[in-house]
Protein backbone atom coordinates (compact mmCIF):
# COMPACT_ATOMS: atom_id res chain seq x y z
CA UNK A 1 0.00 0.00 0.00
CA UNK A 2 1.30 3.44 -0.92
CA UNK A 3 0.59 6.52 1.16
CA UNK A 4 -0.19 10.04 -0.14
CA UNK A 5 2.06 11.82 2.40
CA UNK A 6 4.83 12.71 -0.07
CA UNK A 7 2.29 14.05 -2.55
CA UNK A 8 0.61 16.16 0.13
CA UNK A 9 3.88 17.65 1.35
CA UNK A 10 5.12 18.33 -2.16
CA UNK A 11 1.95 20.18 -3.17
CA UNK A 12 1.57 22.16 0.07
CA UNK A 13 5.22 23.25 -0.05
CA UNK A 14 4.35 25.42 -3.08
CA UNK A 15 5.13 29.16 -2.95
CA UNK A 16 1.43 30.07 -3.25
CA UNK A 17 0.82 28.36 0.12
CA UNK A 18 4.10 29.04 1.94
CA UNK A 19 3.99 32.67 0.80
CA UNK A 20 0.93 33.12 3.01
CA UNK A 21 3.00 31.64 5.84
CA UNK A 22 5.73 34.26 5.53
CA UNK A 23 7.89 31.87 3.52
CA UNK A 24 7.88 29.24 6.29
CA UNK A 25 7.61 25.56 5.41
CA UNK A 26 6.04 24.43 8.68
CA UNK A 27 4.21 21.47 7.14
CA UNK A 28 3.92 18.35 9.27
CA UNK A 29 2.41 14.85 9.07
CA UNK A 30 0.37 13.99 12.15
CA UNK A 31 1.52 16.66 14.56
CA UNK A 32 3.81 19.67 14.66
CA UNK A 33 7.31 19.55 16.08
CA UNK A 34 7.42 20.63 19.73
CA UNK A 35 7.54 24.41 20.12
CA UNK A 36 6.34 25.16 16.57
CA UNK A 37 4.11 28.21 16.41
CA UNK A 38 1.72 29.24 13.65
CA UNK A 39 1.67 29.60 10.77
CA UNK A 40 1.74 25.88 10.09
CA UNK A 41 -0.06 23.04 8.36
CA UNK A 42 -0.73 19.56 9.76
CA UNK A 43 -2.04 16.72 7.59
CA UNK A 44 -3.34 13.31 8.62
CA UNK A 45 -5.02 10.32 7.04
CA UNK A 46 -8.43 9.72 8.60
CA UNK A 47 -9.16 6.42 6.89
CA UNK A 48 -8.15 4.21 3.97
CA UNK A 49 -10.50 2.15 1.83
CA UNK A 50 -9.17 -0.36 -0.70
CA UNK A 51 -10.92 -0.79 -4.01
CA UNK A 52 -11.82 -4.46 -3.77
CA UNK A 53 -11.03 -6.76 -6.66
CA UNK A 54 -11.60 -10.47 -7.23
CA UNK A 55 -8.13 -11.00 -8.69
CA UNK A 56 -5.88 -10.10 -5.75
CA UNK A 57 -4.73 -7.08 -3.79
CA UNK A 58 -6.35 -3.73 -4.42
CA UNK A 59 -4.79 -1.74 -7.25
CA UNK A 60 -6.27 1.49 -5.87
CA UNK A 61 -6.65 2.77 -2.30
CA UNK A 62 -8.85 5.70 -1.36
CA UNK A 63 -7.49 7.87 1.45
CA UNK A 64 -9.50 10.50 3.29
CA UNK A 65 -6.96 13.17 4.18
CA UNK A 66 -7.48 15.99 6.67
CA UNK A 67 -5.37 19.12 6.21
CA UNK A 68 -5.51 21.75 8.95
CA UNK A 69 -4.13 25.25 8.45
CA UNK A 70 -3.08 27.35 11.47
CA UNK A 71 -2.39 31.09 11.55
CA UNK A 72 -2.79 33.90 14.07
CA UNK A 73 -4.26 36.06 11.28
CA UNK A 74 -7.78 35.18 10.07
CA UNK A 75 -7.22 36.51 6.57
CA UNK A 76 -3.95 34.60 6.14
CA UNK A 77 -5.40 31.27 7.27
CA UNK A 78 -8.11 31.68 4.64
CA UNK A 79 -5.53 32.53 1.95
CA UNK A 80 -3.42 29.50 2.92
CA UNK A 81 -6.43 27.21 2.61
CA UNK A 82 -7.58 28.80 -0.64
CA UNK A 83 -4.11 28.40 -2.22
CA UNK A 84 -3.96 24.75 -1.16
CA UNK A 85 -7.41 24.04 -2.57
CA UNK A 86 -6.47 25.58 -5.91
CA UNK A 87 -3.48 23.23 -6.06
CA UNK A 88 -5.29 20.07 -4.88
CA UNK A 89 -8.95 20.13 -5.88
CA UNK A 90 -9.80 17.87 -8.79
CA UNK A 91 -6.16 17.15 -9.55
CA UNK A 92 -5.65 14.20 -11.90
CA UNK A 93 -2.64 11.90 -12.40
CA UNK A 94 -0.21 13.58 -10.03
CA UNK A 95 2.99 11.59 -9.41
CA UNK A 96 5.61 12.34 -6.74
CA UNK A 97 8.47 9.89 -6.04
CA UNK A 98 6.71 7.06 -7.90
CA UNK A 99 3.48 7.50 -5.92
CA UNK A 100 0.58 8.34 -8.23
CA UNK A 101 -2.68 9.97 -7.24
CA UNK A 102 -5.22 9.05 -9.90
CA UNK A 103 -7.51 11.79 -8.58
CA UNK A 104 -7.59 14.21 -5.66
CA UNK A 105 -10.75 16.09 -4.80
CA UNK A 106 -12.07 18.41 -2.11
CA UNK A 107 -14.81 17.06 0.17
CA UNK A 108 -15.43 19.44 3.09
CA UNK A 109 -14.25 22.48 5.03
CA UNK A 110 -14.61 23.75 8.58
CA UNK A 111 -13.03 26.54 10.59
CA UNK A 112 -12.52 27.53 14.20
CA UNK A 113 -10.64 29.80 16.55
CA UNK A 114 -8.44 28.22 19.21
CA UNK A 115 -7.52 30.51 22.08
CA UNK A 116 -5.81 27.77 24.08
CA UNK A 117 -3.27 26.59 21.46
CA UNK A 118 -1.21 29.77 21.52
CA UNK A 119 -1.52 32.78 23.80
CA UNK A 120 -2.23 35.05 20.81
CA UNK A 121 -5.04 32.83 19.58
CA UNK A 122 -4.98 30.77 16.44
CA UNK A 123 -7.42 30.61 13.56
CA UNK A 124 -7.76 27.19 11.97
CA UNK A 125 -9.29 26.01 8.75
CA UNK A 126 -9.64 22.29 8.07
CA UNK A 127 -10.10 20.68 4.67
CA UNK A 128 -11.01 17.09 3.86
CA UNK A 129 -9.80 15.61 0.58
CA UNK A 130 -10.07 12.24 -1.05
CA UNK A 131 -6.88 10.87 -2.59
CA UNK A 132 -7.19 7.92 -4.97
CA UNK A 133 -3.71 6.33 -4.88
CA UNK A 134 -2.60 3.69 -7.39
CA UNK A 135 -0.84 0.65 -5.91
CA UNK A 136 0.85 -0.63 -9.06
Amino acid sequence: MRHPGEIIYSVLNHASVTGQMGGESNIFPGQASPGTKPPMIIYTTNNTTPQNTKNGPSSLDIFEVQITFFHTDYGRVNLMAQAARLLLDYRKELTVNNITAQLIYFKDESQSFEDDIMKDGTHTKTHLYEFRIKNN
